[in-house]
């Protein structure tokens, strides 16, 4: 699915700096992650302090179904980074946001009300098809293909295309 106005950084530091919450720190790594990697919203909470490890001058972030590395230079990985660290190992790292069936469903109302500050109407999966439109737009078919962790190639085309058709529907005023 690919996304005519996609969410940029700085939309995203808008809405971190804008979020009022008890976790705060909590909830500004939930929305950086969120947009940075473009994994899928049970995946992310479902993250442990293990699954995030330094290596080099980058972070691994091991989710089930991919592993991504991002850059320690970028002052909000640095900070995810330290966030993780400050867990033990075995404790998930956005606890308060999984909901009672260990689902995402508890993100949804939060980031409906964090992203109201940039005048948009965002969800989790939204994010999730920001971040595969913006790789499109400097990675092969093949790239985009593993970092969605698909099998096949198909599932990854509506990124590369102009076409409305795709695996989940979004509302128009998303799509290209």
């Amino acid at each position: 699915m690919k996304i005519k106005d996609p969410i940029t950084k700085e939309d995203i530091i808008t809405v971190m700096n804008g979020i009022k919450h008890k976790q705060l720190t909590q909830a500004r790594m939930l929305v950086y992650i969120t947009w940075a990697t473009g994994a899928q919203p049970c995946e992310i909470v479902n993250l442990r302090a293990e699954d995030i490890k330094k290596v080099g001058e980058q972070i691994r972030i091991k989710f089930k179904s991919v592993i991504i590395f991002l850059p320690l230079d970028d002052e909000y990985v640095y900070e995810l980074w330290r966030y993780a660290s400050s867990f033990p190992l075995d404790m998930y790292l956005f606890w308060f946001f999984r909901g009672s069936r260990n689902d995402a469903s508890n993100m949804l109302y939060w980031f409906i009300q964090w992203f109201k500050v940039i005048n948009r109407y965002v969800y989790p999966m939204f994010l999730r098809y920001n971040r595969l439109t913006l790789a499109a737009k400097f990675m092969t078919l093949d790239e985009v293909r593993l970092l969605r962790g698909a099998k096949q190639f198909k599932t990854v085309l509506s990124y590369f295309e102009k076409s409305r058709r795709g695996t989940v529907t979004l509302t128009k005023e998303h799509l290209e």
